[in-house]
């Protein structure tokens, strides 16, 4: 609690502004995040229906929780790495503008983890949950009992698109299945996502074999 109610999720993603979070956090260089698949990502979808700022909506929404008796106070929990720690400070002042309570433990990575694990927390900053393939996913979002899924969500829609997508191999039919795992995490707002993070190897010209040897049928190694 409180975000075992919807409405308290929708209300922590429309209170946050992430275009502001994303000038101050990376100076706007990373792309805002409408759901957990980037751009070019098989299952991606443009219009995933992920809630956007909107003050009054989260205001409203608090308030009608607080009416019907939801206590709407809440521990955030995040690591001492100033780059995370610095969107984390503006995101609780966003989220207590509209009615929340929050309040900021710092611990450090192992600690956070170990909490994600074992679900001793309400909110968490993390970055998580590799963007190469959707099925990479499967282990972090599947079911329930699931250790690794954080927020503990059981969602049939999810666990059935997660299936299929994975035995699929029909290219077409595999995205459709990934997009509905997109949408309706976007829409059920299981994570908050703010922002994709760039990642990139730099190398001088005369460095080679950063990326891997051949692979096994003689391809090269992925870029």
């Amino acid at each position: 609690p409180p975000f075992d109610r919807k409405e308290a999720r929708l209300a922590f993603a429309h209170a946050v502004d992430r275009d502001k979070l994303n000038q101050e956090a990376n100076k706007g260089g990373a792309s805002i995040a409408n759901g957990p698949f980037a751009p070019g990502v098989s299952g991606y979808v443009e219009d995933s229906g992920r809630p956007q700022y909107d003050l009054e909506k989260a205001k409203a929404l608090v308030a009608q929780l607080k009416a019907d008796g939801v206590d709407m106070s809440f521990t955030l929990v995040d690591t001492p790495d100033p780059a995370s720690v610095r969107p984390t400070v503006l995101t609780i002042e966003m989220l207590e503008a509209v009615g929340f309570d929050v309040t900021l433990k710092i611990e450090s990575e192992e600690e956070l983890i170990n909490r994600a694990i074992v679900g001793d927390f309400q909110a968490a900053a993390f970055r998580n949950q590799p963007g190469d393939d959707p099925d990479m996913n499967y282990m972090w979002w599947y079911g329930k009992g699931n250790p690794v899924n954080f927020a503990r969500f059981d969602d049939p829609e999810i666990n059935d698109a997660l299936t299929k997508g994975r035995s699929e191999p029909d290219e077409d039919k595999r995205r459709s299945h990934y997009e509905t795992v997109h949408e309706q995490m976007a829409t059920e707002v299981y994570y908050a996502y703010s922002w994709y993070v760039p990642w990139a190897i730099a190398e001088a010209s005369n460095v080679h074999g950063i990326l891997g040897p051949e692979l096994p049928d003689g391809g090269e190694p992925a870029k």
